[in-house]
């Protein structure tokens, strides 16, 4: 737990502070962010939360999934601590937090949000686990098949209700990771070293994304330039914008901050 607060934290405390003083600074803009200190306080503390349009969105939105990543952490925790199989605890409890997310009506409590089926993927992650660490891998040509199939899979099957994100998202992300796993060894060295360092900055990019998309958002509309060309180059200038930003963040803060923090911790 000590490694996963030191990894996952501090970074992610930063970036809320900028959203907070973004927020405060150009409260105009803001749609959904609250400065209210009880909604600053869950923002801050992974707990969960309604903005204002009802949704499950901290200061810093994209961070609704690290609330899962945390919970996450807490039951594999447990079951290391028992010393048993950690699917034989991980599976249950969150085949529980399944069915109450299917029963779940927005007349439950705010704390009711974690009941959610977004749960059932990290089982997905841990039986994945634990096949590579028993040596267990694909033929490279059906790895390959997997991780196209997986990727067609998430682009063309439509999220009709949010329950079944662990079938649409979920089953295709699985076959992504299980398959690239499996021809890592065979095209690793093909890949470019730029490729692999925004591999490193993921997180930075995760946790930047979001404040620099709609500030190039705003930018691009200033120009009231439409039409395709102007949507492809909005989204060609997102993509890139957006990589840059999160691997300047990765260099300058996360990577010195965390190796710190890890001595220290240590």
């Amino acid at each position: 737990m000590r490694h996963r607060i030191v990894r996952i934290v501090p970074l992610y405390w930063l970036m809320t502070t900028v959203k907070w003083l973004l927020v405060f600074a150009f409260a105009d803009l803001a749609l959904r962010s609250s400065l209210g200190p009880d909604f600053v306080f869950r923002s801050y503390l992974f707990l969960p939360l309604i903005d204002h349009a009802g949704h499950f969105r901290p200061l810093l939105p994209v961070s609704w999934t690290l609330t899962y990543e945390f919970l996450f952490y807490i039951v594999f925790a447990v079951a290391l601590a028992l010393r048993v199989n950690v699917l034989k605890v991980i599976v249950p409890v969150f085949a529980i937090f399944a069915v109450l997310a299917v029963m779940r009506t927005e007349e439950w409590p705010v704390s009711t949000i974690l009941f959610d089926t977004i749960v059932i993927e990290f089982a997905f992650g841990v039986v994945l686990a634990k096949l590579i660490l028993r040596q267990w891998k694909m033929p490279p040509a059906l790895a390959a098949i997997m991780v196209a199939m997986g990727f067609a899979l998430i682009l063309t099957v439509p999220q009709v209700l949010e329950n079944l994100r662990p079938l649409t998202w979920g089953l295709p992300a699985f076959a992504i990771v299980a398959g690239a796993v499996s021809i890592e060894e065979y095209v690793v060295g093909a890949l470019p070293r730029w490729l692999l360092s925004l591999g490193d900055a993921s997180y930075s990019i995760y946790l930047t994304h979001g404040l620099v998309l709609p500030a190039l958002g705003v930018g691009i509309a200033a120009l009231h330039w439409t039409g395709m060309a102007a949507q492809a180059f909005t989204v060609i200038a997102c993509l890139a914008v957006a990589s840059i930003v999160g691997r300047l963040c990765f260099t300058i803060i996360e990577r010195p901050l965390t190796l710190r923090l890890k001595k220290r911790a240590a």
